[in-house]
């Protein structure tokens, strides 16, 4: 899951480079698509975030057995 958020994040950047190449910087559609890539950046920050809480919240979830010997008990 964390190839494909880092592969939206290099998506993401390359279609903000080549709007700003091709369009210039004074075109409306260079400034929608900049606001549309950092809405994706900002999903993506948030699914890393959820993903990783996810994670640690499965890992707190998992048994952690302990031997113990019981030596008073039949």
């Amino acid at each position: 899951m964390r190839v494909g958020l880092g592969a939206a994040v290099v998506v993401a950047t390359s279609v903000a480079a080549i709007s700003l190449l091709h369009l210039g910087i004074g075109s409306p559609n260079t400034w929608a698509t900049l606001a549309a890539v950092l809405a994706v950046l900002a999903a993506v920050t948030s699914a890393w975030t959820s993903q990783r809480v996810a994670e640690l919240q499965e890992d707190a979830l998992e048994p952690s057995p302990v031997p113990l010997l019981d030596l008073r008990s039949r």
